[in-house]
């Protein structure tokens, strides 16, 4: 069995949340999208509110700006948009079209346009694009089949299980 340990802090009206970077797909992002003031997008299952993602894809489109550079992440289950300010570029080291990678970071929204703020990028096998999507599917499950009762108990890592996760 696994526990989980999930980081969450109260907001408004009972919602919760998640601190941590999420495992999802880029179809999870697409379906529980919301968007906040200001810019920042959030995505929302039943009690749980997130805005830290953890993606694994494949790079299928660059295209390089005077101030960034945007990466078109696919995943299979769909595509985003990954921008890469200049202050930044240098964690693009070895990235290229057709690299896979995995990219921790924020949300954010623009011009009805989602994309990911990069806090970390790096490179990855393509075997860890495949896990993702199956550890995605995982977290799907369980965020989605979590009201608000049991999303009390999903956020302090009670559900049952004898493992502790480790990260990576």
């Amino acid at each position: 069995m696994l526990r989980v340990i999930v980081l969450t802090r109260r907001e408004r009206m009972g919602s919760q949340r998640i601190l941590a970077y999420v495992k999802v797909s880029i179809r999870d992002v697409k379906s529980w999208l919301r968007e906040a003031e200001g810019g920042r997008a959030f995505l929302e299952v039943g009690p749980f509110r997130m805005d830290r993602v953890r993606l694994a894809g494949f790079v299928d489109r660059v295209y390089e700006y005077k101030n960034r550079v945007e990466l078109v992440l696919t995943d299979g289950s769909g595509e985003l948009v990954v921008k890469v300010w200049s202050e930044k570029l240098d964690m693009l080291d070895g990235v290229d079209r057709g690299s896979a990678i995995e990219v921790f970071g924020v949300l954010r929204r623009y011009r009805d346009v989602t994309y990911v703020r990069p806090d970390i990028i790096r490179p990855v096998s393509g075997d860890v694009v495949r896990l993702r999507a199956l550890e995605a599917k995982l977290v799907r499950g369980l965020l989605s089949n979590t009201d608000k009762s049991r999303g009390a108990s999903l956020a302090e890592g009670d559900l049952g299980a004898q493992e502790e996760a480790q990260p990576g």
